[in-house]
């Protein structure tokens, strides 16, 4: 493997911290989104108005989101638990 590549240093899975709060999913995978996009969509004062705000999967977020814009597509980028080995292990 070459030494720029990332080391996992834990398995990601789709659990998440809660079931969606729209649709109920249980697989709801920890994600996340700009303040500007989610505020947004999701209301400024949520975190304010519930104690932990509202947590929703992808999806629900999307349906959401084209209420407010009108987005011709979505970028899914990955975020890594990891670190940059220099020493070729």
């Amino acid at each position: 493997m070459a030494s720029w590549l990332p080391t996992m240093s834990a398995r990601i899975g789709l659990d998440g911290d809660a079931p969606c709060a729209d649709c109920g999913a249980k697989e709801n995978m920890i994600w996340f989104t700009d303040n500007v996009i989610w505020n947004a969509v999701m209301g400024e004062n949520i975190v304010h108005e519930e104690a932990r705000g509202k947590i929703i999967c992808p999806p629900c977020f999307v349906r959401r989101a084209q209420l407010v814009f009108n987005p011709t597509g979505w970028r899914l980028i990955p975020e890594f638990p990891w670190r940059v080995s220099n020493d070729g292990e």
